[in-house]
């Protein structure tokens, strides 16, 4: 059946921000201004959220659910289950934080820019030679705990380098 194919939902991108329990109602204030379906009725900002914040037009907020804010400012709740299902991580955010902080750019910008794999290899190239290095730096010292106190380590030094100076000579008179 050539006429059958197989399709994705297409949707628009959007930011969302997980709560958790005890998260500062603050914080969900701050991310809900401008929404423009869902008003919240905060009282006392300083607490924390800790009991479920009732809606009029989405499930209520509890502790653990996504508030999802589309680019129109209109926002819904949904549980961690759905969110899941429905959507994925543009950009992966430890690499999208290290190139805000390291190059300053806007996070739009810098999504954008995550997403192209030749600027993206450019972005996070001091990155990655950074965990090489911490790598090799932890693989020494992993060499140096592990070695016996009594080791000698400067004779073994001495005697691999030997060996390669004799390597190298037998490979000159050949």
């Amino acid at each position: 059946m050539e006429n059958v194919k197989s399709y994705r939902v297409k949707t628009k991108p959007v930011i969302a921000m997980r709560t958790y329990q005890g998260m500062p109602l603050s914080y969900i204030r701050d991310f809900m201004i401008g929404c423009k379906n869902i008003s919240l009725s905060l009282n006392n900002i300083h607490e924390s959220f800790n009991e479920p914040i009732k809606s009029d037009v989405s499930h209520d907020l509890t502790p653990g659910d996504y508030i999802v804010k589309n680019s129109e400012q209109k926002a819904v709740f949904m549980s961690p289950e759905e969110f899941e299902n429905r959507y994925e991580e543009r950009v992966n955010s430890s690499e999208l934080h290290y190139v805000i902080r390291t190059y300053g750019f806007p996070i739009e910008d810098a999504e954008y820019m995550l997403q192209d794999e030749k600027i993206r290899a450019v972005l996070l190239a001091q990155l990655h030679e950074q965990k090489k290095a911490s790598r090799r730096t932890q693989k020494a010292n992993n060499f140096h705990i592990n070695t016996q106190p009594d080791a000698d380590v400067g004779g073994i030094i001495k005697k691999i380098n030997e060996n390669f100076e004799n390597a190298i000579s037998h490979a000159e008179m050949r």
